[in-house]
């Protein structure tokens, strides 16, 4: 029999950047690692055109900024995000921190304990919720 889970983005933002397919692939990334630190390639998790959609959709939301928003502050927000992944009231990750220069930039995360843990003990449904979504999304099934 499957477990399930629910992974939910904690707190509100006006943008979204974190999709189901990131979360996804984030709980691939813990399942396959043997230990609870890894790191995503940062255009593997957020593949450039959709980096570069968001920055845009950040500059609009800004008004008046002076400058415009740079892939790099796309990728911190994203990190943001993802350190505010939560599953049983507890966060994902202990520690989600970028590392690199502009194209070959890596977020560096370490799974907590609990996430970890859940991942690695077998059959496992996994769901996303946020508050832009009513009803939380299936992301991911591992047998």
């Amino acid at each position: 029999m499957k477990k399930e889970c629910e992974i939910r983005l904690m707190g509100s933002d006006d943008i979204l950047a974190l999709s189901p397919e990131m979360v996804a692939l984030l709980v691939e990334r813990v399942r396959a690692s043997g230990t609870r630190a890894f790191s995503v390639p940062a255009e593997e998790l957020l593949p450039r055109g959709y980096a570069e959609y968001l920055a845009h959709v950040f500059e609009a939301n800004a008004g008046t900024r002076r400058r415009p928003v740079d892939i790099r502050e796309v990728y911190q927000k994203t990190g943001g995000q993802i350190k505010r992944l939560c599953v049983h009231e507890r966060k994902c990750f202990d520690r989600v921190s970028l590392r690199g220069r502009r194209y070959h930039t890596r977020f560096c995360l370490s799974a907590s304990r609990t996430l970890f843990l859940l991942v690695k003990e077998g059959a496992l449904c996994v769901t996303y919720a946020c508050g832009g979504i009513e009803e939380p999304r299936k992301v991911c099934v591992f047998p």
